[in-house]
């Protein structure tokens, strides 16, 4: 047993009600003209324990001894000592606010008219009900989205984009017809001839040597399990390096020199450049450069979002008694502006 999963089986604490202050600030409430206005908690409670069990000036009874002393239950429980009240977390004054209901983000990369670059298009919405039954008004209202990994452990969201122009792979493919030079027309690129280890090519054949490599990879058959089995191409290469095939059936120094049919075995690439598998002699450079072949990404922590009035963003919000509204944003009717309702 852990102190911060412990549970208190002690007959002598007690659950709490709110602090008398709390009782003594709801009293006095002032409503303004049939208006509420929000107030915030002076302070939180805690994130881990219980908020709302009290226990005497001792260590609370608890299975297999979780608390050595009084002092290790503080940070889970509250005590009764007027000498540690005072760090008992939890608000002293009665809180005004909306109440969270949900919240939805939907993010994706966007296009821009300038060649090379992009933006995410990150469209949040928030749910907020109005509980009281008075008119409650919204002032400098703001709501921060916290990123986390699949773990649920504080970590930026990262978003990755690559770009190509498929203009350039169309010249791609006309450079590849015009450098490729002449092999035995009997010849198969089959996978058998990889040590299964490193077989990748799941269709049998290692694409048709007669045409020049595909830019997005591409499903060849099923495996064992029933999972989708993918055949390399250019962009995947692009992110993961031209490295040679690990093989000792192919000769990495033909390989590397572009030598069929070892060289045909693999893409090779140098950042965006790509060298030809069979390239005819005499012509000189056989490597092609993918200028438009980039990859960018962009990462943050947080959203923090404020709610504003749709009509008038330097006007505040009201909600009606029992109301529940949605605040969201999205692109304006001609794209050059966020509006917001």
């Amino acid at each position: 047993m852990e102190a911060n999963n412990a549970t208190v089986k002690d007959p002598d604490a007690l659950l709490a009600g709110p602090p008398w202050s709390v009782l003594a600030d709801y009293h006095n409430l002032k409503i303004n003209s049939g208006f509420l206005e929000m107030q915030v908690p002076d302070q939180f409670p805690r994130t881990v324990g219980d908020n709302a069990l009290i226990f005497g000036r001792r260590a609370p009874n608890s299975p297999r001894g979780a608390f050595s002393n009084v002092r290790s239950a503080y940070p889970f429980f509250n005590c009764f000592s007027s000498s540690v009240r005072k760090i008992r977390p939890e608000p002293k004054n009665h809180s005004i606010l909306p109440v969270f209901v949900k919240a939805r983000l939907s993010i994706s990369p966007v296009a821009t008219d300038d060649p090379g670059n992009f933006c995410l298009g990150i469209y949040p919405s928030i749910t907020l009900w109005n509980p009281y039954n008075e008119n409650l008004v919204l002032k400098d209202l703001y709501v921060e989205i916290p990123f986390c990994d699949k773990n649920e452990q504080p970590a930026p969201f990262k978003c990755s984009v690559t770009q190509v122009d498929f203009k350039e792979y169309d010249l791609y493919r006309k450079w590849w017809a015009y450098i490729y030079g002449d092999f035995n027309s009997t010849f198969e690129l089959k996978d058998s001839d990889i040590s299964t280890a490193y077989r990748p090519y799941l269709s049998g054949y290692i694409k048709n040597w007669r045409e020049p490599w595909g830019l997005y990879n591409f499903k060849s058959g099923s495996n064992q399990i029933g999972g989708a089995e993918i055949e390399p191409a250019l962009i995947d290469q692009f992110l993961k390096g031209g490295n040679p095939p690990f093989d000792q059936n192919i000769d990495s120094t033909n390989w590397n020199n572009r030598t069929p049919p070892d060289s045909m075995y693999g893409i090779k690439m140098d950042g965006n450049r790509i060298y030809h598998e069979n390239p005819k002699d005499g012509v000189g450079d056989y490597t092609f450069t993918f200028h438009s072949l980039k990859k960018k990404s962009v990462s943050f922590d947080k959203l923090s979002l404020k709610i504003l009035n749709e009509s008038d963003s330097s006007s505040t919000v009201v909600m009606e008694p029992g109301e529940v509204v949605t605040f969201a944003a999205f692109s304006s009717s001609n794209g050059n502006d966020v509006q917001s309702n």
